[in-house]
């Protein structure tokens, strides 16, 4: 069967192509998984970690289809376990909690930390 890969961030240097937003096409056997790919692209072990097909997110294990169009992303980093709290020449009546903190970083599924 045949699918169509696109390599994200730091997967695209690993595209032999000049064009890395052009798909790859990739001939694996019938049952392959998502997982057979980064040996089939050459891909350094353990690079893929995030997969899309069809643009719905999948995991590794899921099997591929022929005409599959697969989106291969390596982990993904970034942001702070906990909010960055900085003070900022903001006066009172500019921040939300009535003092001169700003939050810089963050997860807005944490709280922030009580006002000094």
């Amino acid at each position: 069967m045949r699918v169509f890969v696109k390599l994200f961030a730091l997967l695209r240097d690993h595209h032999p192509g000049p064009n890395r937003s052009i798909p790859l096409v990739v001939e694996l056997p019938e049952g392959a998984q998502v997982a057979d790919l980064p040996a089939a692209l050459n891909l350094p072990p353990g690079l893929v970690r995030n997969a899309f097909v069809n643009n719905q997110t999948v995991s590794l294990q899921t099997q591929l289809s022929d005409g599959d169009q697969v989106s291969l992303f390596p982990p993904v980093v970034g942001g702070a376990g906990r909010p960055r709290v900085l003070t900022t020449p903001a006066g009172p009546d500019q921040s939300p909690w009535g003092d001169r903190r700003c939050v810089t970083a963050g997860r807005p599924d944490q709280p922030l930390p009580p006002a000094p």
